[in-house]
């Protein structure tokens, strides 16, 4: 019962729609962040699209997530999941809480790169990072709780 509930809440609706690419990518897209010690961009073959109709002026959708995967075997089933999840937030912040992508970056288009390898995170701005996870299990009273606890504040 709670599984269908949460299928039906992840389903498309009005507003939004996934489209994803049956073909790879050619050429290409390459990350805009290097991350192995080589300094190289990881590579991207797949990409997921995710539209939401916001703006009254059209009635057509427009493109708001676009979802990189570098591997069709492992994220096939993710990448669709992944932004069918962007679009529901997204479809709570516009029309709950009234927000929106600012329209002069990127068209309102966010990108998201789903990576096989490198660091977990971001970009190092605003402190985005949370404490290293490496080392927690073997640091005196860094637990489960600890990590928590550091996020929360």
């Amino acid at each position: 019962m709670i599984a269908v509930a949460l299928a039906l809440s992840l389903m498309d609706t009005p507003k939004t729609e996934v489209r994803p690419f049956e073909m790879a990518l050619n050429p290409v897209k390459k990350s805009p962040l290097r991350f192995t010690d080589k300094n190289i961009p990881f590579e991207f073959e797949w990409m997921t699209e995710g539209f939401a109709q916001a703006w009254s002026t059209t009635p057509e959708p427009q493109l708001r997530f676009r979802v990189f995967a570098q591997d069709r075997k492992v994220h096939a089933e993710l990448s669709p999941l992944v932004t069918r999840t962007l679009l529901r937030l997204w479809t709570f912040n516009y029309d709950e809480l009234k927000i929106d992508h600012k329209p002069d970056y990127s068209k309102s288009c966010v990108d998201v790169y789903l990576c096989w390898a490198g660091q977990p995170g971001g970009p190092d701005i605003g402190g985005s990072k949370g404490p290293p996870l490496a080392d927690v299990p073997n640091r005196p009273g860094r637990t489960r709780e600890w990590v928590a606890a550091y996020n929360r504040d």
